[in-house]
């Protein structure tokens, strides 16, 4: 089990993938359940990794691969904060991810390195 991570990544670094589909007009994110039952955004490190985890999705035709630029990513860990996802998992897997992050903490980041 991923533990989650006690800084906030620089926002430099935040150049992940996301798997999305158009649902009612709006983009809905693939999220993963972690072990307590929470629901935390499904980031990964490569096209590939999430293509996999995509096959593994029961409604996986629907989504695509997106890798957003830095702002627009904010904006969709914002949107995340406001529907009460509050972490996201870097490379979900079945056994774990390999890193869990507090999104508060990375759209505070991202609005300190913009001023």
């Amino acid at each position: 089990m991923s533990t989650i991570q006690s800084g906030p990544p620089s926002p430099e670094e935040l150049h992940p993938h996301l798997l999305y589909r158009t649902a009612g007009g709006q983009a809905e994110f693939a999220t993963w359940r972690l072990d307590g039952g929470q629901e935390a955004l499904a980031l990964f490190t490569t096209a590939e990794t999430a293509g996999k985890y995509q096959l593994e999705m029961s409604a996986a035709g629907a989504y695509s691969v997106f890798q957003p630029p830095r702002a627009k990513l904010v904006a969709i860990f914002q949107a995340c904060l406001a529907a009460n996802i509050r972490i996201a998992a870097l490379d979900p897997q079945a056994g774990g991810a390999r890193t869990l992050f507090d999104l508060a903490q990375i759209v505070a980041a991202a609005a300190e390195a913009a001023h």
